[in-house]
């Protein structure tokens, strides 16, 4: 799915952006993304960037996406689903995914 950069975060904790995106129909995702992915990437990421966004079950076409998580679904709170991909934290509407807590999904995750 298509999204918009609506907001970035910079925590001085680590070494990671926080991505708040959002997609055509209102719906929100918050993503974390560690600055060495990004420089592995060979991309940059601004604010009203478009990202293309796809959680999936299964592992497939790696080579067309920037970055590629693996993670397991671990709580559904207040019409969220929070991932957690390695530590790195993904929160997003639940209506955007069927899964439920600890089941295994992976993102993939292009700059558009």
């Amino acid at each position: 799915m298509e999204t918009r950069v609506e907001n970035i975060e910079s925590p001085e904790y680590a070494k990671i952006i926080v991505l708040r995106l959002v997609t055509d129909k209102g719906n929100s995702i918050r993503v974390d993304v560690p600055l060495r992915l990004l420089d592995e990437a060979g991309i940059r990421i601004e604010k009203d960037d478009l990202i293309n966004i796809e959680i999936k079950r299964e592992l497939v076409d790696m080579d067309s996406w920037d970055i590629v998580y693996s993670c397991k679904a671990y709580m559904e709170r207040e019409g969220r689903t929070l991932i957690s991909c390695g530590g790195l934290q993904v929160s997003l509407d639940s209506s955007l995914i069927d899964t439920r807590p600890g089941e295994r999904v992976y993102i993939y995750i292009k700059k558009v």
